[in-house]
């Protein structure tokens, strides 16, 4: 359930971060929540940084994955593209996350990168998802001002 379905019935709700609170009262509130075993970083800037970046980690030379939606799986190169459902439909990637990052798991990478989303609607609780399962690992566009 989004935010604004919760807040539609019970009205404004006022949101405790998953590092504030002490003890929490169920597992999604911890720090991580359904991490993969390998490091998982989220890329946010543009399609062109996301491709810098991955690009520089392939140099490298270490198994990666990412994690896209459908309509950029055939954009990167990668030993692993796992796609988490489709950009027009955020339901879609809220429900095959978990099943992604399984994927993942499977596939044995050394590191995984996954897109970002605005956070802006429904995608912001996919958000918190990736965050928590990246265990809060962002890599951001630098600003040119």
């Amino acid at each position: 359930m989004t935010r604004a379905q919760i807040e539609a019935v019970l009205g404004t709700v006022d949101v405790a971060r998953s590092d504030e609170v002490e003890a929490p009262k169920s597992p999604g509130m911890k720090y991580r929540h359904y991490a993969p075993r390998a490091p998982m970083f989220i890329v946010q800037g543009s399609e062109a940084f996301f491709r810098e970046t991955i690009e520089a980690v392939r140099a490298e030379g270490q198994r990666m994955g990412i994690l896209v939606v459908e309509e950029r799986a055939q954009t990167y190169e990668a030993d692993v593209v796992v796609t988490c459902g489709t950009y027009k439909d955020a339901a879609s990637i809220a429900k095959r996350l978990y099943d992604a990052l399984r994927e993942m798991d499977q596939a044995d990478v050394d590191v995984i990168y996954c897109e970002s989303f605005a956070e802006t609607g429904d995608y912001e609780a996919i958000m918190n998802r990736l965050r928590k399962a990246s265990g809060y690992r962002v890599i951001e566009e630098p600003r040119h001002e």
